[in-house]
């Protein structure tokens, strides 16, 4: 990953998603104590997509553990929405086309995770 890309992420994206969870630089990493488990992913060809499109960008895969006390400041469970003003803040930024960003589904950890990681090993991915 280029570092260009790991500054935008962790200093721009991370840091909106900060700054809604807790205005207190001081609480950072207690609202989100664990920042470094994404998975850069270019845009690659594969047996079913033979030309890569020039256009298609890459992209992040990433899990973000959220305490229960912040929750309601960043997603809403009843409407199954983002807190609107933090999707404010992330298409503020000009580097994000687009996001999705939802809640992990516990009965369906491990296929999110071999999907994420694309069924590499650590070694692989070091």
């Amino acid at each position: 990953m280029k570092l260009a890309t790991k500054y935008e992420y962790n200093k721009k994206v991370l840091t909106k998603i900060r700054k809604r969870l807790c205005r207190l630089t001081n609480y950072w990493d207690k609202v989100l104590p664990i920042t470094d488990f994404y998975v850069y992913e270019y845009d690659q060809t594969s047996f079913f997509k033979k030309i890569s499109n020039n256009q298609s960008p890459h992209h992040i895969h990433g899990i973000l553990p959220i305490p229960n006390r912040v929750l309601h400041k960043f997603y809403n469970v009843e409407t199954g929405e983002l807190d609107p003003r933090l999707v404010k803040d992330l298409k503020s930024l000009s580097k994000v086309s687009t996001f999705l960003i939802e809640p992990l589904r516990l009965d369906h950890k491990e296929a999110w995770f071999n999907y994420m990681l694309k069924e590499k090993t650590m070694s692989e991915l070091m």
